[in-house]
């Protein structure tokens, strides 16, 4: 691709790839084009200063050879062509690389490792039911393998239906009163206001007949579909308590630093989220949801409207 240089006008070329930031076909001509525009990173004296100074012996880590260069320059490889040839080949060392478990941090990551279930089966601290049982051994076992095999082997097994129902059948233990929850900062929040706005707030599995008119309930089984967060029956409202990360807010609106951005496990349960919407609608209830760092900042703007405040 032919580009011209923006200092002495010279048409060079300059690869695709560059095309969107290269602007100069020399680094003199950069240099000269900083110091007219008053842009200076080095200086001359600093530039004959680096020129003086000894040179440092690194590795490559291409080909593994001993070679010198500035002890500015930061080199990995020996020349251009071997840092090309080595791209995707070579890895660099992981952090842990020639330590022992003398040394704190290695220590440190082995008693954390030593606290998860695996290492905790594998010292016999808790053992599963099927702990030394086999398909020869118990007749439970074989049962459940033969079973699982023939009905994932069928033509007519799909995974999606198979998902759908597993959920339905945890709404329904949780319905039952068989499962336990424990309740998260922003669901707190949103407990807390609706409680300051003069509400009834409990949990379902406390639910009885003498309950208060426009009761809210957390944790509501809603059709042995989905379990929102809280929902009214009187109101015919339902409020999502949502965490950013997890459910994948618009890194554009919203106001946490999620580290690792959106996630497939986000996107994941925002298309079930959107699939809870659509059945929401589909019976005539009205939602609202509230995000984690609106619940940090007190904007419950959107269980306002849905109550007309």
């Amino acid at each position: 691709m032919k580009k011209v240089c923006e200092q002495c006008g010279i048409e060079y070329d300059c690869r695709p790839v560059r095309a969107h930031i290269s602007r100069f076909h020399s680094v003199r001509c950069r240099c000269d084009w900083e110091k007219e525009h008053g842009r200076i990173t080095i200086t001359d004296d600093e530039r004959k200063k680096r020129k003086k100074d000894p040179q440092t012996t690194y590795t490559c880590i291409g080909c593994g050879k001993d070679f010198k260069a500035s002890k500015y320059a930061h080199r990995k490889y020996c020349t251009r062509e071997c840092g090309m040839s080595s791209i995707g080949k070579q890895s660099n060392p992981t952090w842990n690389t020639g330590l022992t478990i003398e040394d704190p941090r290695v220590k440190a990551m082995s008693e954390k490792v030593s606290k998860t279930l695996k290492h905790r089966y594998k010292n016999n601290e808790i053992k599963s039911w099927n702990k030394g049982l086999t398909v020869e051994t118990d007749i439970r076992v074989a049962n459940y393998v033969k079973t699982q095999t023939q009905w994932r082997n069928t033509d007519s097994f799909d995974k999606e239906k198979w998902r759908e129902s597993m959920r339905k059948g945890q709404v329904k233990a949780w319905a039952e009163g068989k499962y336990d929850c424990l309740i998260t900062s922003p669901e707190q929040k949103v407990w807390d206001h609706l409680v300051s706005l003069g509400h009834n707030v409990k949990w379902f599995k406390d639910i009885s007949e003498d309950d208060a008119l426009n009761t809210w309930y957390f944790q509501f089984p809603f059709k042995d579909a989905f379990v929102p967060d809280f929902a009214c029956p009187d109101l015919q409202l339902i409020i999502e308590a949502d965490g950013c990360a997890i459910h994948a807010h618009d890194p554009q609106k919203c106001d946490r630093n999620i580290k690792y951005g959106v996630t497939n496990f986000g996107l994941h349960n925002a298309k079930r989220d959107r699939e809870k919407h659509h059945l929401y609608h589909k019976h005539g209830w009205k939602w609202a949801n509230v995000w984690q760092c609106e619940a940090e900042k007190n904007d419950f703007h959107r269980i306002h409207r849905e109550l007309g405040i």
